[in-house]
């Protein structure tokens, strides 16, 4: 059984699912290296297919994902109205459910409602049987239900006007809401102003929010240009707060059920780190499921699962969580070694051939050099989780404004993440067991100033070796080196650009950055 799902919407994806589990997956940004760009394209439909070996007719089913939304205003304003029209060339038919591409038709599931989507991603990813699911994002929000291969729509609507007004607030502080928000997390502790406020209900529109933070306001200075912190930082208590009264309401609803269920997030706004966490400890419930791809290029591996478990009727099943983490497509290192040969000419550095480029990387990075690290498939969703990597040591005090003034060029006041050993994990941070690095804790360490934010707080990845067993053992060779089991970990790319995707890309970044090594499977390209 072959389902191919496409997201129209920005973040454009597409997947194939092969009897329920990921056999191909293209974001389609990382290819077009345009950030965010909608749909799929005529030369990602030809990528999915040979990850899959398969040919379109062997497709069973296609599922059309946000098709008719239109393109968000930021994306027109960075890109223009013509991202749209690189779409793959298609042919719907509504009467009769098909979709008629290269000529040849095929069963379609057209437009299923887009939180469900969210939904479906978090529940049929999650190790839960009963889950109650919840999605949201500045335009809506939505609830379910799941119980083992079936997922049920709830008419639970809270107000959803926090992120509404978080995504407008992103828009005021730093000019655009959809690529903004994730700036505005990270400048929310700067802004506190000792204001008691004791809720935000009260607070309708953003047009409240910004009178309430006129007096004293936080201004924080970053490349000659000022953002006023304390809207951010009450956007961010108020997208706290929301969540939190959702999450008791959510567990309400499940008492009534009489059952234990865990809970799932998704949603472009469960990638607010901050929230999840404040309302996920405030909360009672025990267990939760976020899948990386929270953002809408998760929702056509939603769309693909709920068509094969919820409509077709095939069992839930497990998923490995390297399976949700990263992609399927491999470079090999006759093709890493071809796009070196081709780069040489630059004379800008060295290649050295070893198989111990693990360990070396690692003292690389035990002395003070910062590493990037490219090894196996991509990941899926915006974190880096350790296969396209900026690394660099976290005890270093000046690590965190050389990266961002020399390498991302991004704004200083922006924190860094760690990857930490999981098993190690509560000797340095307040919890353990978050892979995906959407959840955020304390750092009970004071030896890790270049991933500890000004409020103490640090948005954490524990890495087990069956998860990634590669950056597992570079984790373990930096503790042998320096009794450290944590790496300063950043996406492997720099300010406004996709991660990087391909070993052409690598190099470009590595070439126009001030990164001192890229490591590749058996090869360290060192600068000279």
């Amino acid at each position: 059984m072959n389902i191919l799902s496409i997201n129209f919407n920005h973040d454009g994806a597409g997947v194939i699912l092969r009897d329920g589990k990921i056999a191909a997956y293209v974001n389609t940004e990382r290819f077009s290296r345009i950030k965010k760009q909608p749909g799929i394209r005529d030369e990602d439909l030809d990528n999915l297919l040979d990850q899959a070996n398969i040919s379109l007719n062997e497709i069973n089913y296609v599922v059309v994902c946000n098709i008719g939304w239109v393109p968000s205003p930021d994306i027109v304003k960075r890109y223009g109205s013509g991202l749209e029209h690189k779409y793959l060339k298609f042919h719907l038919r509504h009467d009769d459910n098909t979709i008629t591409i290269r000529g040849i038709t095929l069963p379609a599931v057209i437009n299923p409602n887009h939180w469900l989507l969210h939904n479906a991603l978090a529940y049929y990813t999650s190790p839960f049987d009963l889950a109650i699911c919840f999605s949201w994002d500045p335009v809506g929000t939505g609830t379910g239900i799941g119980n083992k291969e079936k997922l049920y729509t709830l008419e639970y609507k809270p107000l959803q006007r926090s992120s509404r007004i978080y995504s407008r607030a992103s828009k005021v502080v730093m000019g655009s809401g959809l690529f903004g928000s994730g700036k505005l997390m990270g400048l929310a502790p700067y802004g506190e102003t000792g204001q008691n406020i004791l809720s935000y209900k009260h607070i309708r529109d953003v047009e409240g929010l910004l009178r309430m933070c006129k007096s004293n306001p936080v201004n924080i200075l970053s490349s000659n240009k000022e953002y006023n912190a304390t809207i951010a930082y009450h956007a961010q208590c108020m997208l706290n707060e929301h969540l939190s009264i959702i999450m008791q309401d959510l567990f309400d609803i499940t008492l009534d059920l009489k059952n234990d269920y865990g809970l799932c997030l998704s949603g472009g706004t469960a990638l607010n780190s901050v929230a999840n966490e404040t309302a996920y400890q405030s909360s009672k419930f025990r267990n939760i499921h976020l899948a990386p791809a929270c953002g809408d290029d998760g929702t056509a591996i939603g769309g693909a699962m709920y068509t094969y478990h919820h409509l077709l009727g095939f069992p839930k099943l497990y998923h490995k969580l390297s399976d949700l983490a990263f992609s399927v497509k491999q470079y090999d290192m006759n093709e890493v070694d071809r796009v070196i040969s081709n780069s040489l000419h630059t004379k800008r550095f060295i290649v050295i051939e070893t198989k111990n480029y693990i360990a070396e990387a690692a003292k690389l990075l035990s002395d003070r050099k910062i590493v990037a690290w490219f090894n196996g498939p991509s990941e899926v969703g915006p974190r880096s989780l350790g296969n396209r990597s900026i690394l660099a040591d976290p005890r270093d005090p000046k690590m965190k404004d050389k990266i961002n003034k020399k390498i991302k060029f991004r704004e200083t006041y922006r924190p860094f993440a760690p990857s930490v050993i999981n098993e190690s994990s509560l000797d340095y941070f307040s919890i353990k067991d978050s892979p995906f690095m959407l959840r955020v804790c304390n750092v009970i360490s004071d030896k890790l100033p270049s991933i500890t934010h000004i409020d103490g707080s640090s948005r954490v990845q524990t890495v087990t070796e069956q998860f990634n067993n590669e950056y597992y053992s570079l984790l373990k060779h930096f503790q042998e080196l320096t009794g450290c089991p944590v790496l300063l970990n950043t996406s492997f790319n720099i300010k406004g650009e996709p991660i990087v995707e391909t070993p052409t890309d690598a190099i470009k970044c590595f070439l126009s950055t001030g990164i001192d090594t890229l490591v590749f499977k058996n090869r360290l390209l060192t600068k000279v």
